[in-house]
Order: C-alpha cells, then structure tokens, then sequence
C-alpha cells in the first residue's frame, strides 16, 4: 500500500470531475480493489462511490455469511476469477445485497456463459 495513495485518487477525480453523484448512481466509475484497507480508505472520502472489492482466488471458499455480511457494509460488489464463480457463489452474493463482477472476460463465449449465470458485471482486456 502507498501512504496517502486513496486520497489522491479522490483528489484527482474530483479535478475531472468524475464523482458529480448523477454520474455515479449511473455507473460511470467503480474503483475496485484487492486491498480491503484502501477500498476503506476511499470509502472515508466519498461514500457514494461504488466499491469493488477484489476477492482473491484462495479466499472464495471462506465466503461464508458472516463475512459476506461484513464486505456488504462497504462494498457495492465482489469481483472474481471468472473461473471460480458458480450459480450458488453468485446467488449467495446476491443474497447480501453484492453485485457480482468477474475478470477477465477476453471473447464472446465467455459473456455468453457468464450472462447465464447471471453476474452483474465484467472486467475485459478487449473493450
């Protein structure tokens, strides 16, 4: 973690004026993040913008619903390996109020599957 890293984030969103709260109810920005602490950090500054919080491969199986309670209060969703996700870990998310959003998406098949399973959003190297 960089020391001071989320507030200037913050600072230099608000210069280009990317957090005007009709551009976020929208979905014009999410920050997502593996690092619970900063995803904290930007929630401190401005609650309205949405939060990712990235959730590496080897911590999916503790999701149980404490802690999917607990990411739920700051939160707005959870990203994962596209590989790693399935109809029960989307509706368990979902159960908590968390969008689901999935990386990397690289072809067509791969949406084609993940909009089957009914996740809320994704990450692609191919916009």
């Amino acid at each position: 973690m960089y020391p001071g890293m989320d507030k200037q984030l913050i600072n230099d969103l608000e210069k280009n004026n990317m957090l005007d709260e009709d551009g976020l109810k929208k979905g014009k920005l999410i920050i997502q993040s593996f690092s619970e602490t900063s995803l904290k950090n930007i929630h401190k500054l401005n609650e309205s913008i949405p939060l990712i919080q990235l959730v590496d491969d080897k911590d999916v199986l503790k999701l149980n619903d404490k802690e999917l309670k607990r990411l739920s209060n700051y939160a707005y969703g959870l990203g994962f390996n596209k590989d790693l996700v399935n109809k029960d870990l989307i509706e368990k998310c979902h159960k908590h109020g968390l969008k689901v959003h999935v990386f990397t998406l690289n072809n067509e098949e791969e949406v084609k599957e993940m909009k089957k399973l009914n996740v809320d959003g994704a990450f692609n190297n191919n916009p």
